[in-house]
């Protein structure tokens, strides 16, 4: 059984594209006087998104354009439920740079719960869950 599966994992690749996300939270739902936490969640999730490396070498073709919104809908202290909207764009027609959604996910505030913070430090670990980053990744 181990050489079964030492075959498996050495033949299995993994492949990953690099994005270029364009990120908005809608933070409409909460009270102006308790948006202070988060007003650096658009930058922030903005930043780690376009700067994650998935693999090891550079990637030399075209980045997958995706657009994220966060849509907070409740804050209790620092944990907040919030809607997830992502669609991403591949280019259909080169002449004319034309786009079409290729992918679209939603993510319900009932089922999307976590805590953030003011300038959050977002960082990618394949082993590990994080219930706000390991969505968007």
């Amino acid at each position: 059984m181990l050489c079964a599966s030492t075959v498996l994992t050495n033949t299995l690749q993994i492949y990953a594209q690099e994005i270029k996300a364009n990120v908005t939270v809608d933070m409409q739902l909460i009270p102006i006087d308790r948006r202070e936490d988060i007003l650096t969640m658009e930058n922030d999730v903005k930043n780690y998104l376009n700067t994650q490396r998935y693999r090891s070498l550079d990637w030399e073709g075209e980045k997958i354009e995706v657009d994220i919104t966060i849509t907070l809908t409740g804050r209790s202290g620092n944990r907040y439920n919030a809607n997830l909207l992502i669609n991403a764009k591949r280019t259909i027609d080169y002449q004319t740079f034309k786009k079409t959604i290729s992918f679209r996910f939603f993510e319900k505030a009932e089922n999307w719960s976590f805590e953030y913070y003011r300038n959050a430090s977002l960082t990618y670990v394949s082993t590990r869950f994080d219930e706000f980053s390991s969505l968007l990744d």
